[in-house]
């Protein structure tokens, strides 16, 4: 039988089953002897069966969490690879950037919340250049070498 064609929850589900049926028709002395005898520790055994249970579940949980993080590191590479053509020099890029500052002052906010309008590395500005771009709050013509 191909993989396609198994029903492995249906499976699962009738090997909890079996198992279910064997453990309710004992008591729990006679699953601990049962456990002991096979050289298992019941309390070791029962707290081993617990971790991998909550492991389970907080994988199922996390699976959600998981594609978000792993869309946004795709959405991320999208982002960094599109090709925005940025003034030659870094004299250059920080002029473009002041003049988008002067054009709309609001975008102030936007970019300098906790620093200094001086710190920016050319980094920084370069960065900052393309995020404007990808808002539209910048053309292409704006990011022009003069």
């Amino acid at each position: 039988m191909s993989d396609e064609q198994r029903d492995y929850e249906k499976e699962l589900a009738t090997i909890l089953k079996a198992a279910g049926d064997v453990i309710v028709g004992q008591s729990d002395a006679e699953l601990c002897a049962d456990l002991r005898a096979k050289g298992i520790n019941p309390d070791a055994y029962a707290d081993e069966a617990r971790q991998a249970l909550l492991a389970g579940l907080k994988a199922h949980r996390q699976q959600a969490l998981i594609k978000a993080r792993r869309a946004h590191k795709d959405s991320v590479a999208v982002y960094e690879q599109r090709k925005i053509h940025l003034p030659s020099t870094p004299a250059k890029r920080r002029a473009a950037f002041d003049r988008a500052l002067q054009h709309d002052p609001s975008l102030r906010q936007l970019t300098m919340q906790h620093r200094e309008f001086t710190e920016l590395t050319d980094e920084d500005i370069q960065s900052y250049l393309r995020q404007l771009h990808e808002l539209n709050a910048i053309t292409d013509d704006d990011l022009k070498d003069e």
